[in-house]
């Protein structure tokens, strides 16, 4: 399969699981388009590497990254959404909104394209 449709899928899927939950959680649309620029920063760098040690070292060691990835995406979201938001809500609360839109994103995203 194309390197860019494997990137571009997932990148999509996000985008779109991610703005419902974004908007839901936060009522404000503004944090959609924040949902968007940080997906843009850390699903194609997570992904594509994915890519690389599935193909490099086998399902143990995607799986491993996944975990580890995924950890640091929230972490570089919940950094990007305080960034970008110019009122400067408490970590806590980009923490929980990066949290609950991530873990429903790797969620679904598993199920859809497993």
């Amino acid at each position: 399969m194309n390197i860019l449709i494997m990137l571009a899928v997932p990148l999509l899927l996000t985008w779109i699981i991610e703005g419902i939950v974004v908007i839901i959680f936060t009522r404000k649309p503004k944090f959609v388009l924040y949902s968007v620029w940080c997906n843009i920063i850390t699903n194609p760098l997570l992904n594509f590497i994915g890519i690389i040690l599935y193909n490099s070292f086998g399902i143990y060691i995607y799986w491993c990254w996944a975990v580890i990835g995924e950890i640091a995406v929230l972490f570089s979201e919940m950094w990007l959404y305080g960034f970008f938001d110019s009122h400067a809500l408490s970590k806590k609360y980009y923490f929980l909104l990066s949290l609950t839109a991530n873990g429903i994103s790797v969620l679904l995203g598993f199920i859809i394209l497993q």
